[in-house]
């Protein structure tokens, strides 16, 4: 389990949830909580599946981001529907959340604004994470 982002508005926490040898997956419960002044919202995403050469793409994208002014990059589940999203434009990051239920009867989506320098601090914990593959 690692914290992806762990800021005083937002922590998003991945918990690898398992694994796929025969196409290279991981899935991952996704725990996402967000602190405003006077509510807090909890949401739990249970086994989001990513390809392992498309979450190693997402990563690079980090490191990429990280060097230029504006800029964003999208991480994708297996189905190819959108799961996190980074913008950064100067100093500002834009992170969203997006959650669909399976049987398409709704989604959400969660927008927050932080500082761009934390965009390090992700790249440092996906280099972190001990990948298995």
């Amino acid at each position: 389990m690692f914290h992806l982002i762990h800021n005083t508005d937002l922590e998003v926490t991945f918990d690898m949830s398992g694994v796929s040898d025969h196409i290279p997956t991981v899935a991952f419960d996704i725990f996402v909580k967000w602190t405003m002044p006077s509510q807090e919202l909890n949401l739990n995403v249970k086994e989001c599946w990513f390809d392992c050469e498309k979450f190693d793409d997402f990563e690079v994208a980090v490191r990429q981001l990280i060097s230029k002014d504006n800029g964003s990059i999208i991480l994708h589940d297996l189905s190819n529907n959108p799961v996190i999203s980074l913008t950064k434009s100067g100093e500002v990051l834009i992170t969203e959340m997006y959650f669909q239920d399976t049987l398409d009867r709704g989604s959400f989506t969660l927008n927050t604004k932080s500082r761009s320098i934390e965009l390090s601090e992700i790249r440092d914990k996906l280099g972190a994470f001990d990948k298995w593959w």
